[in-house]
């Protein structure tokens, strides 16, 4: 997950649309096409725990800490990819410290694109 979605960094492909990018990703490696109306959907779905112990892999659930903001409404996803650090599609994929990133999202917990357990 984490070496295929590295492959996508930089794009501008899912500009806003970070469950989209999660669910490409999952595809590519072979996980079944489970289309989603949002990372809070996701989370709702898949979320196996909210503790901070994430496999390498593993889908980030986030949600926005801003009301008025999209993070908010329809929440947030990444891909843990080890070392502290998230890969996620805002208006381009990067790869961003977990730090940095809770400092505009809260983070709802961790689980597997389409339910599959990676490890």
């Amino acid at each position: 997950m984490v070496n295929m979605a590295r492959q996508y960094l930089g794009s501008r492909e899912f500009n806003g649309y970070c469950q989209k990018f999660l669910r490409v990703v999952g595809e590519r490696i072979g996980l079944p096409s489970h289309k989603t109306h949002s990372a809070l959907t996701a989370c709702r779905r898949w979320r196996v725990s909210t503790d901070k112990n994430i496999p390498v892999g593993a889908a980030i659930y986030l949600r926005g800490k801003k009301r008025a903001t999209n993070g908010y409404k329809y929440g947030h996803v990444g891909i843990y990819a080890g070392d502290g650090k998230v890969i996620h599609a805002l208006a381009t994929v990067r790869e961003q410290s977990l730090e940095e990133i809770l400092e505009t999202y809260n983070y709802l917990g961790w689980g597997w694109q389409a339910g599959v357990d990676l490890r």
